[in-house]
Formats: C-alpha cells, sequence, structure tokens
C-alpha cells in the first residue's frame, strides 16, 4: 500500500540497518489505495488516515495530535 521508500518519501532510509536495496520496488501509492479502499470515508476520515500511515515516522501523525483531529470532533466530552 504505501510503496517502498525513496529518499523523496523519506530521507536516508537507505541507511536503515534493515533496509536491503534488493528489496522488491513498489510505486508508493498511499493516497490513491486509501481512497479506493475507503470509497464510502469523507475527506476528514481520509486525511486522518494519510497521516496515520505517512511513510516517514517522523513525519506521520502523533496519537496526540490523532486524537485532537477534526475527524473526532463531536466525541471528546
Amino acid at each position: 500500500m504505501l510503496g517502498t521508500p525513496t529518499e523523496e518519501t523519506w530521507q536516508g532510509f537507505k541507511d536503515l540497518p534493515e533496509m536491503k536495496l534488493t528489496f522488491p520496488q513498489w510505486k508508493v501509492q498511499g493516497n490513491e489505495n486509501i481512497r479506493t479502499a475507503c470509497k464510502n470515508f469523507d475527506e476528514t476520515a481520509i486525511d486522518l488516515l494519510t497521516q496515520l500511515v505517512h511513510i516517514e515516522p517522523g513525519k506521520r501523525i502523533s496519537a496526540k495530535a490523532a486524537l485532537r483531529h477534526p475527524y473526532f470532533d463531536g466525541y471528546h466530552p
């Protein structure tokens, strides 16, 4: 779903100890795949999912920030 990292999607991924450049290379199609798999989701849900599965961990939304996402508006006491 997320594809193989590139320097554009994850700076420094080649330096990770478990990264093998001989792994199969898959095209990054995260947003398109999320939209296809979640056809009935609204844009707010798609935005949250996209942030939750961001390929670069440093750019991924934190749990605290995710709970403050507009998707959850109206669910907080």
